[in-house]
């Protein structure tokens, strides 16, 4: 499995992976006839949809009232994989075929995966030296898709290419070359501020002497594209001087807000502590200068350190991680410390989560790691999440075989 983020001290982000497959729809294969007969059917009044890629193709499910996945007919869908996400009207994945192509596909009325109607080579564009894509996401408005090239060891690069309305065809519009980066793998994909004005990831950089992880923070200007940069990053208080707060996963909140989970390094020793921790940051709205008024000794840790995956719930109240060890939650508090929130709630390795607008967490235990469930089949835990509570949702998990790969559009 190829992975987003590769951090010095470990921390890893999990994408989906899969084969490469025809753009046309298939009648259902006897796993996914069999999936309809444990996941309800379509339902009628879905509050979102729920693409999980499979071995066979996208399966589509409508996720009712409660979070309950339900089948939809002409599942599976074939995509080249793994998926990028979707803006409601077009469908974008990349293509383990050649590591290097995008694709686009038309999005039916009720969310089925129709043909394509555009592709583009990543490789005739500015940061080709930077390698192959390494996984991608949406801005919140759905015009724009970034894509990570970083898998050359020679640099980190952000290209951007905008989906255009009415015919979803892909336009490249620019890159952000970090020529400073000297590992592959070196970057996470974009936290982006909730009305698309700035962006902020995790890097490596060349000082590899002593390595380790380095703030990339972006103004976005009027076409999309990553500008260098934005102001100071500053805190959180230390317990020592010689301690450096260093980013690992981050999630924004729906104001100006960064959640950032990540390790203190040692300066004098050249060395990571075992020390980890959530921070809390405000973006400056006008400069995208990032502040944490945290201490050292209020950053709460996970349960441990196999973190993978973070999502920040629409609400902005609540924050998810997920990892080798399962599914944890934490309160989100806007600039004041992060607070723990009901313990580990799985048993099972997590690898992808991601909430609807109706208070649900999705979260895949995949087929292809030797932490999930028995027998390697792969599940869909559903959580309904509030400020005062978590409870699973009826019948879940759900096995889908062969699963490997989770996007949800709200509806």
């Amino acid at each position: 499995m190829r992975s987003s983020l590769k951090l010095v001290v470990c921390l890893v982000a999990l994408m989906c992976t899969g084969g490469a497959y025809a753009q046309t729809p298939d009648a259902q294969t006897p796993d996914a006839q069999a999936e309809a007969n444990m996941i309800d059917g379509p339902n009628t009044a879905p509050i979102a949809y729920v693409y999980v890629s499979t071995s066979n193709g996208i399966n589509l499910y409508d996720a009712a009232p409660n979070g309950k996945p339900g089948l939809v007919s002409g599942s599976p869908f074939h995509t080249t994989l793994p998926m990028i996400g979707s803006n409601g009207s077009y469908f974008v994945t990349l293509d383990y075929s050649d590591y290097a192509t995008i694709h686009s596909y038309k999005v039916g009325s009720n969310g089925a995966i129709e043909g394509q109607v555009s592709s583009i080579d990543s490789q005739d564009y500015n940061g080709v030296n930077c390698g192959a894509t390494d996984g991608g996401v949406f801005d919140h408005t759905g015009e724009h898709v970034y894509v990570l090239l970083d898998t050359s060891a020679n640099c980190g690069a952000f290209q951007t290419y905008s989906v255009a309305k009415g015919t979803g065809a892909l336009s490249f519009k620019g890159a952000n070359v970090n020529n400073n980066i000297g590992v592959s793998g070196c970057c996470t994909l974009p936290a982006i501020t909730p009305k698309d004005t700035f962006s902020y990831v995790s890097e490596q950089t060349f000082e590899c002497d002593g390595c380790y992880n380095t703030w990339g923070a972006f103004k976005i200007g009027g076409n999309g594209t990553f500008e260098n940069s934005t102001g100071p990053i500053t805190g959180p208080k230390p317990k020592s001087s010689n301690l450096l707060f260093t980013p690992g996963l981050m999630a924004t909140d729906g104001e100006d807000h960064l959640a950032v989970l990540g390790s203190w390094y040692d300066q004098n020793a050249g060395q990571y502590t075992d020390a980890w921790g959530l921070a809390s940051y405000t973006v400056n709205p006008k400069t995208g200068a990032l502040t944490s008024t945290n201490t050292w000794k209020e950053l709460p840790s996970p349960i441990n350190t196999g973190v993978g995956a973070m999502r920040m719930s629409p609400s902005g109240k609540i924050l998810a991680l997920a990892g080798e060890y399962g599914l944890q939650f934490f309160h989100f508090n806007g600039a004041a410390p992060i607070t723990e929130f009901g313990g580990l709630k799985t048993k099972v390795e997590i690898d992808e989560i991601k909430w609807d607008n109706n208070n649900h967490l999705y979260a895949l235990s995949n087929a292809y790691n030797m932490y999930s469930s028995p027998n390697g089949e792969a599940e869909l835990f559903v959580f309904t999440v509030t400020p005062t509570s978590i409870t699973e949702v009826p019948g879940s998990p759900f096995h889908i075989a062969g699963a490997d790969g989770l996007v949800v559009v709200a509806k």
